[in-house]
């Protein structure tokens, strides 16, 4: 027996019934769930209401969802779940939620932000100005200065001289140097490599 040909009319005719025996079950279920929304009373348009799970966790499918059809029984146990809204009201639910959760978030993280102690005056180790330094301001507290400009004299001024360096670089190795200066060894090849 050879299989029925689909015409392209047939499946839009089917698509067609499929789609209004949605239509249908919608209906139902919103006369099942009191025919309004239950916020403002809005029962106008049955596309602009909606079904809104009181409990996210309990619920087991979409009503109108994934485009299969389910039988009316099914469809009552999870409509015993929900709360008939219309769309606005349902928009401004889930925004009051977002809200509750926002707010929830902002408390945590007030709970976790690193509580700002002063600690001694210390002094910049280029200028020797005087600043306040917090305890969670300096990841190495060892390396303490007041501004950029400190700092990169400070990187400037604890190189050895060219010369100096020449001679060294027989008896120390490229390692050993970087370690001796507190450089990083990179710092020291590059150097090296200028020098040549």
């Amino acid at each position: 027996m050879s299989k029925r040909k689909i015409t392209e009319y047939r499946k839009k005719y089917l698509r067609f019934k499929v789609s209004e025996k949605r239509r249908a079950l919608k209906n139902k279920a919103i006369e099942y769930k009191g025919g309004k929304c239950i916020s403002c009373g809005y029962n106008k348009c049955p596309g602009a209401l909606t079904f809104h799970h009181t409990n996210p966790a309990e619920k087991e499918f979409g009503i109108a969802s994934d485009g299969i059809y389910r039988k009316f029984e099914k469809i009552k146990e999870e409509l015993d779940k929900c709360i008939l809204l219309c769309m606005n009201c349902h928009a401004e639910l889930h925004h009051k939620e977002y809200l509750e959760e926002r707010d929830k978030k902002l408390k945590d993280l007030a709970k976790e932000k690193k509580v700002f102690e002063q600690s001694q005056k210390v002094e910049c180790l280029s200028c020797k100005k005087e600043m306040v330094r917090y305890s969670s301001t300096l990841k190495n507290k060892n390396k303490i200065f007041c501004s950029t400009d400190c700092k990169k004299k400070n990187d400037k001024n604890r190189w050895i001289t060219d010369i100096d360096i020449l001679q060294i670089k027989d008896t120390l190795s490229a390692k050993e140097i970087a370690e001796k200066y507190n450089v990083s060894l990179s710092a020291v090849y590059a150097r090296l490599s200028k020098l040549k």
